[in-house]
């Protein structure tokens, strides 16, 4: 990513997105905006927590129905996020979130359910690009992780 050119950072403020951002951010001389509607799935107490921790474990056995974060909270939360970053007057904007809300706001660029795009397995730290063109999103590149060598 150093040598994209990039306006604007939008980072989940969970850790591993952080890092990730403020890393890229030292390329480039830009603001970082941490935005909690970047997060995945809310899990409660465990949001947040390493991986080791929860390693092994599928939190959504932990709860009941309506006790975490549904999937369409989450596309609502997307939703409101692509919305606000579609009226910044910035060409470039690079957003770090997570697995889940990334696959919402992919769903919601590409005028598609999130049902829609159940199949796709997002990479871990994968690139996907959208070009605005005309207000029409435009996919120009999907769940690249070639940078990782």
């Amino acid at each position: 990513m150093k040598d994209e050119k990039i306006d604007l950072i939008v980072s989940s403020d969970l850790a591993r997105a952080t890092d990730t951002a403020k890393e890229i951010a030292g390329f480039h001389d830009v603001e970082i905006v941490f935005d909690e509607r970047l997060r995945n799935k809310d899990f409660r107490e465990f949001t947040g927590k390493s991986r080791g921790i929860t390693e092994g474990m599928r939190l959504r056995d932990f709860f009941k129905d309506g006790e975490v974060e549904s999937n369409d909270e989450i596309f609502v939360r997307a939703k409101s996020l692509v919305e606000d970053i579609l009226k910044r007057e910035r060409e470039n904007i690079l957003l770090v979130g997570h697995r889940g809300v990334n696959k919402m706001i992919m769903a919601i660029l590409m005028d598609k359910t999130f049902e829609d795009l159940d199949e796709l397995k997002l990479k871990n730290t994968s690139v996907s690009i959208f070009d605005n063109k005309d207000g029409k999103m435009k996919l120009e590149l999907l769940n690249c992780a070639g940078h990782l060598g």
